[in-house]
């Protein structure tokens, strides 16, 4: 079971991927998930809440998926009003010679659009959307000192939450187990 802790306004009707705003997506759009309670409790001041959220455990992260650059290509040429698409296209085909182009980190075409502030407002919800239709469900962020960060792409993949009262939280959930991700044999390449 993987528990992590969410802090922000409360979900009505389940979670969702809400536009990011410029210079708000360090790691990436989608839903910021903590293993701190604190940092959870910081992001729920004024009005908002902290909510315990448990993710499916069969997980399927950014950091270990690989597309085909061509798919990755199409993405940026047919999203509508893609920033700086024509930048993009050539950066990827230059870490295409790198990396290769059959079998593509998507964790690095991400990271190329956090760097050049691609992904504020829809943008980050299409990528988000996107990446969920290649069956990428998360990313796994080390934030360091003991934190991690999952960022959600597909809220499908969080399986309950409930709204927990600080009077609530034990001493065990501040800081909540991390999260050991699997090696696979060899990346998973989505086709």
């Amino acid at each position: 079971m993987i528990e992590l802790w969410h802090g922000g306004a409360r979900w009505e009707g389940g979670p969702e991927v809400q536009p990011p705003k410029p210079e708000r997506y360090e790691a990436g759009p989608g839903i910021y998930l903590t293993t701190r309670y604190l940092r959870a409790k910081d992001y729920s001041r004024g009005s908002k809440v902290t909510t315990l959220v448990t993710l499916r455990e069969e997980m399927r992260w950014l950091e270990q998926a690989k597309l085909p650059l061509a798919k990755i290509e199409a993405y940026v040429r047919d999203t509508p009003r893609f920033p700086k698409r024509e930048r993009m296209l050539a950066s990827l085909s230059r870490y295409g010679d790198e990396y290769g182009r059959e079998a593509f980190p998507v964790s690095v075409f991400v990271n190329m659009c956090v760097n050049n502030r691609i992904l504020a407002g829809k943008q980050g919800v299409l990528l988000t959307q996107w990446l969920t239709e290649q069956g990428i469900d998360a990313s796994l962020y080390d934030k360091g000192c003991g934190e991690q960060w999952v960022i959600v792409f597909n809220p499908a993949a969080i399986r309950r939450h409930k709204v927990v009262s600080a009077t609530h939280v034990s001493l065990e959930q501040y800081d909540l187990p991390l999260i050991k991700m699997t090696k696979p044999e060899a990346a998973h390449v989505c086709q």
